[in-house]
């Protein structure tokens, strides 16, 4: 109880930019040894706060931890797209690439199985409506743009913007992404 009450602190915390604040909690959260669900969205927390101070290789730490430690959750599905998210933007567009391959292989099968994985995972700069129903097709749409930023042919880009679900919200920047790139 102490621990999700602790929790809560943090977030607001998090709202507030009041990181310093928010760190000693938690220590404190990762010293009491929540369950399970609690440590994961505390570690989440955690590399939310790196992120957004810049300690990138801080973030990207903490994020393997939450997948290596709690593979097949739905923080570790957030946690692998959070990283390719992080890996892109600081240029590092193989790693993010192979982020995402290994996401996608670690998790076949439907979008909903993991949807409901993602039901009780914090927002953390990800859209998580959006996410919750279509995690694959944001996963391929970093994959392609890591791709594509790695110099690979057009047609390698296109074919995995292809991937992108049709009901998808990312698919009409897909398909218009996909026909700019086939045509040139």
């Amino acid at each position: 109880m102490q621990a999700r009450a602790l929790m809560g602190l943090v977030e607001l915390h998090i709202l507030e930019q009041a990181y310093r604040a928010a760190d000693p909690r938690i220590q404190t959260i990762l010293r009491l040894k929540p369950p399970s669900a609690v440590r994961r969205r505390t570690l989440m927390l955690k590399a939310d706060i790196a992120a957004r101070r810049l300690q990138t290789h801080q973030a990207l730490s903490i994020y393997a931890k939450v997948i290596e430690q709690h593979p097949g959750s739905g923080e570790a599905v957030a946690a692998a797209l959070h990283s390719a998210k992080l890996q892109h933007v600081s240029g590092a567009y193989h790693a993010a690439e192979a982020t995402v391959e290994s996401l996608l292989k670690q998790n076949p099968g439907p979008s909903e199985r993991v949807a409901h994985k993602l039901q009780n995972v914090p927002h953390q700069g990800l859209n998580l409506h959006v996410v919750r129903r279509s995690w694959s097709d944001q996963a391929h749409w970093l994959k392609a743009w890591a791709a594509h930023r790695q110099d690979q042919p057009p047609e390698r880009t296109a074919q995995i913007l292809a991937a992108i679900r049709t009901g998808s919200k990312l698919a009409p920047g897909a398909r218009y992404w996909q026909a700019r790139l086939i045509a040139s």
